[in-house]
């Protein structure tokens, strides 16, 4: 990571900056400029505990990871339209289990006020996705403040879910809030809030988590990591798809 870091800040010709996205979960109310194109590499890591069979029958508990795999084409519609496409893969905790291709997204970005002339940014953001068995609708309201290096985002975020093989809706709710303070042109740190429930199903827990969060650039490449920690009550047992850590590192390249 520390060469990554290295490349990205001395490597790279100095050029004006795409799009940096300052926080991993949590999206700015700025857009892409009219005709800007750029690259980004979602990796996801989820350490988990899992069940092993050993060679007697009986089970153990082992450490193993999880990965969601995405890569987001941006474009600048307009200056204040931006367009996204996903293509999504990931990899179960299993032993053994291989990398699969999930599906498809496409999104738009339509900032509606900008906090340099407005007390607040405020932009909408509507995605669709064809997964593998299910339907998503993602809808967000995206609102920021600035304050010289301090900056402040918040996600109002809300999904609907079809699977077809149950035939069955799932409403969710995936708020976010995060702060980030610039401690120079090229670097940025922060800390960020998010946390995922369904409203339509009370017994199934809220997942929550926070943790800091560190930006770099240099040009028209940048990265972003984050590192959370479950910060929710529930206790996690062994096989749980969710852990009490999740990272999650974004590589932005303009083209």
């Amino acid at each position: 990571m520390k060469y990554l870091l290295v490349l990205l800040l001395v490597g790279v010709p100095s050029i004006a900056a795409a799009n940096p996205k300052k926080l991993p979960f949590s999206y700015g109310t700025q857009t892409m400029p009219v005709g800007g194109f750029e690259l980004e590499q979602f990796v996801d890591v989820i350490p988990l505990r899992v069940l092993r069979e050993n060679t007697d029958g009986t089970l153990d508990a082992v450490w193993s990871t999880r990965y969601v795999l995405t890569q987001e084409f941006e474009y600048g519609l307009t200056d204040r339209v931006e367009l996204g496409f996903y293509l999504t893969s990931s990899q179960s905790a299993e032993l053994g289990a291989p990398l699969q291709f999930d599906g498809v997204k496409q999104r738009a970005r339509f900032r509606i006020s900008d906090p340099a002339s407005w007390p607040i940014g405020l932009a909408g953001y509507l995605e669709v996705a064809e997964l593998q068995g299910e339907v998503e609708v993602e809808e967000k309201l995206l609102a920021s403040w600035r304050r010289d290096a301090l900056e402040v985002v918040a996600n109002l975020w809300v999904e609907q879910e079809y699977y077809f093989a149950d035939e069955e809706w799932k409403h969710i709710y995936n708020p976010t809030l995060g702060a980030t303070y610039e401690v120079s042109p090229r670097a940025t740190l922060g800390v960020e809030y998010w946390a995922r429930g369904r409203f339509d199903d009370a017994a199934t827990p809220t997942r929550q988590y926070v943790g800091p969060t560190v930006a770099v650039s240099r040009g028209e490449h940048w990265l972003t990591v984050g590192a959370y920690a479950r910060v929710d009550a529930r206790e996690i047992e062994v096989g749980d798809p969710d852990g009490r850590l999740y990272v999650r590192m974004i590589l932005g390249i303009g083209l």
